[in-house]
């Protein structure tokens, strides 16, 4: 079978809607060459092509002179389905897996249409669609991959790994591209669950390279498109463990994740306390959580600003222990936030007072997700998880946001309705999910939490691992609440884990300070005696 490696560089953007550092040195040569001289080390590879802007093929082939790669100018319009992936996708990006709508990492950077055309000129059995920008791509288990992919060729027409983003490629057999750019699809779209086709999960079949279990449950991305992503791999190439991926991974399982940032990854902003439906019994509402806010749209813009001088894949949620959509300048809030350069934006709302212009802000400023508090879908449920509350009205309100959406020829918002899961309404679960997943294209389910105790406790599982480790979120995450005041935790209602008062202090030196490193020392070490919500939370496992 001959297969052909595709990249798709261009070195203005990425497909994530960042900028592009295919021409920026990592140890020594420019991202672009190094992704290339690793491909040129694959012995199953008849060819390898890089396709781009046509205004940029003599500086492109000037970066790769001297490598076999062939440079070919891209004549085609990028994929209709490439805005909306960027948007799913936004908040999974070290995974391989894992995006809104069942996007994975193999959406990313492929174009149906492209390949199909480089296929045609290499009379290509199949193209490993490669990230330009994978300059720690594995050879050897590549060829692996191209092996596995021959043998299964009959029944496989793509095969991919799990592991994380850049350290493999896909491929793709040509009969596969054809179909997937007659379709308007990208193939990771294959994987995901179908409520009126379900199937076994392909990542138990064929079409799944094996890999190791510290590659499967990596996380990390590795192809040089983000700030934070170039630093991962500068960093492993420094500490000389931009080998193997069994090595890459190990370190990224063992130290990556631990590690705090200048700034948290995400941060979620309470706009303010005011809320629909205080009598809520699913979350903290109402009467239990302290007034607090509206918030000022000038501490939103110094967030907006310091986040993205650090990072340009920094994630605002706005939600907190109110309705985000009741704040009384939401768009000039969602206005400081895109002029601010923040890369995704996710709004939680009740929907039961979405007014005409909160749905032209959430419109108008590109909100990647908003994310409707539904928890039920009969009439009769829903009454009883809210106090009495009637269901078509946010049913209404989903409606009048996706017309307006269409109206703007725009994917977003992506409109996610959410059910927490908890005894009241569990039996709904299916149901919930898969009317949803027909009508909107995507749901989520998730767990209740009592926080720590301080709500009566609907859970249904207790999902948290046997053995208690230091919380996941500690180092990638805070919450500013509606008041200014920084909590490291979203389960902190009543802002108990204050780290910081952004009144008198940047969100740097807070999440730097002396009361965040003390929070992590302690859960490191095991010692929760000193913050009681710590010691009774079962949320610490949550990614």
């Amino acid at each position: 079978m001959k297969t052909v490696a595709l990249l798709d560089a261009d070195l203005e953007s990425t497909p994530l809607g960042t900028a592009s550092r295919l021409g920026d040195d990592l140890a020594g040569a420019p991202v672009v060459r190094r992704t290339v001289e690793r491909l040129a080390q694959c012995e199953r590879l008849a060819d390898i092509v890089v396709s781009c802007p046509p205004n940029q093929q003599s500086r492109v082939a000037e970066l790769l002179n001297g490598t076999p790669a062939k440079v070919y100018a891209r004549n085609t319009n990028p994929p209709s389905f490439r805005a909306l992936v960027r948007a799913a996708r936004k908040w999974s990006l070290d995974g391989w897996r894992g995006g809104l709508g069942g996007s994975t990492s193999l959406d990313e950077y492929v174009d149906p249409v492209t390949c199909c055309v480089i296929a045609e000129q290499h009379q290509a059995d199949a193209l490993a669609v490669c990230p330009p920008g994978a300059a720690l791509l594995d050879p050897a288990l590549t060829d692996e991959m191209l092996a596995h992919s021959e043998k299964y060729a009959e029944e496989s027409k793509l095969t991919f790994s799990q592991a994380p983003p850049g350290l493999l490629p896909m491929v793709c057999q040509t009969q596969l591209c054809s179909q997937l750019a007659a379709q308007g699809v990208p193939p990771g779209w294959a994987l995901a669950y179908k409520p009126d086709s379900p199937g076994i999960d392909l990542v138990m079949r064929s079409c799944n390279f094996p890999l190791s279990r510290a590659a499967r449950y990596a996380a990390g991305r590795l192809t040089a498109d983000t700030a934070r992503s170039f630093r991962t791999m500068r960093q492993l190439l420094d500490n000389s463990r931009g080998g193997s991926v069994e090595s890459i991974c190990n370190w990224l399982n063992q130290f990556a994740q631990a590690q705090a940032g200048e700034l948290p990854r995400e941060i979620e902003i309470e706009l303010t306390t005011d809320d629909p439906l205080p009598e809520s019994p699913l979350r903290p509402r109402g009467r239990c959580v302290p007034r607090r806010g509206p918030i000022d749209v000038a501490t939103v813009a110094r967030l907006a600003k310091d986040l993205s001088a650090a990072d340009d894949d920094a994630l605002v949620v706005l939600g907190g222990f109110g309705d985000p959509l009741l704040h009384p300048a939401l768009d000039d809030v969602l206005a400081a936030l895109r002029n601010g350069g923040v890369y995704g934006i996710t709004v939680y709302t009740t929907g039961r007072q979405l007014s005409d212009d909160a749905i032209a802000a959430l419109v108008r400023h590109r909100v990647d997700v908003a994310v409707f508090h539904v928890d039920a879908w009969t009439p009769e449920t829903y009454q009883s998880v809210t106090g009495g509350c009637d269901l078509q009205t946010v049913r209404d309100a989903i409606t009048r946001l996706c017309v307006a959406r269409t109206q703007a020829a725009q994917p977003e918002p992506i409109v996610v309705p959410q059910m927490t899961k908890a005894a009241t309404n569990v039996e709904e679960l299916d149901v919930f999910f898969n009317g949803w997943l027909r009508e909107q294209g995507w749901a989520t389910i998730a767990g209740f939490s009592h926080f720590s105790g301080r709500l009566p406790d609907l859970t249904v599982v207790d999902m948290a691992p046997p053995h208690r480790q230091a919380c996941r979120r500690l180092t990638s995450r805070c919450v500013v609440l509606a008041d200014g005041r920084v909590s490291a935790c979203d389960q902190d209602f009543t802002g108990e884990l204050i780290l910081g008062d952004l009144a008198g202090e940047s969100l740097r030196d807070i999440w730097a300070g002396p009361a965040a490193r003390k929070l992590r020392a302690r859960h490191l070490a095991g010692e929760l005696g000193d913050f009681p919500l710590c010691a009774g939370c079962s949320e610490w496992h949550r990614p």
